[in-house]
């Protein structure tokens, strides 16, 4: 499901470090900058659609996977390699790269009407985020977040997006005491059968990606995050991410809109 800040103890900071390097040998990247910390995690919910047997879709076969519970029929090619399916439920559809280091980051994560989150609460704010440019426009009044300045593009082969990039401002809260800086969430999201209680959000160094498309009819909000632990794994899933964003099918039909 969609992450929310969590605490980690030294030696699991230190095991996500080694992992981390592994992860970007694996990649083909240099270790310079520093690791990320991970503050984002899976968290369960109350009532879950996953693949048959009520488990993760797990390590996914190339070729093009189709979505069950998230946007049903939704397509996307899965590349070599041992790419996993780390959730396919009402709210997210979450792909791994191979030998991810965990199921936080990094990632390419897709949603669906994500709603604004104050920074350090589950609570929803009044807040209309329902299209692209209102989006974006809320995230960059948000003085916790750097964001980039939008870019138009495409997913799906013909949608029109907007992209931004997005991390955590030097002096945004530290809204888990684990951190080893600024760390806070900004979306929350809603789903039949789902209590929300949990936040998406980062950590100060760890730069995520995030595109935003108007699709329907009946009208929603699509989003797709990049989720990176740092820069350098950052500039490897992009490339990686738009690639497989070209090759995305969405359903002919979709769900209802969820309410705001």
């Amino acid at each position: 499901m969609p992450s929310r800040l969590t605490t980690k103890t030294t030696r699991q900071i230190i095991a996500a470090v080694v992992r981390s390097v592994a992860l970007m040998i694996l990649l083909g990247l240099g270790v310079g900058a520093g690791l990320g910390f991970g503050a984002a995690r899976t968290s369960s919910a109350d009532v879950r659609c996953l693949s048959p047997g009520g488990d993760p879709p797990g390590i996914l076969a190339a070729g093009v996977y189709t979505t069950r519970c998230f946007l049903p029929g939704m397509r996307v090619m899965i590349p070599a390699g041992g790419w996993a399916g780390a959730e396919d439920s009402p709210v997210e559809f979450k792909l791994l790269p191979p030998n991810s280091p965990s199921e936080d980051t990094p990632a390419l994560r897709f949603w669906i009407d994500p709603h604004a989150a104050p920074a350090c609460s589950t609570r929803f704010l009044p807040v209309d985020v329902s299209t692209p440019t209102k989006m974006v426009g809320w995230l960059k009044a948000n003085k916790n977040l750097i964001i980039t300045e939008p870019r138009r593009t495409t997913i799906a082969g013909h949608i029109p997006a907007l992209m931004v990039d997005l991390d955590t401002a030097t002096n945004a809260p530290r809204c888990d005491p684990s951190c080893p800086g600024p760390c806070m969430g900004y979306f929350i999201f809603r789903a039949p059968g789902i209590t929300p209680t949990d936040t998406y959000g980062t950590g100060r160094g760890e730069p995520v990606r995030l595109y935003f498309a108007q699709i329907g009819p009946p009208t929603h909000l699509f989003a797709v995050n990049v989720d990176t632990p740092n820069t350098h794994v950052f500039a490897t899933m992009n490339v990686i991410a738009a690639k497989m964003l070209a090759t995305l099918r969405l359903p002919s039909k979709l769900p209802s809109p969820r309410g705001r």
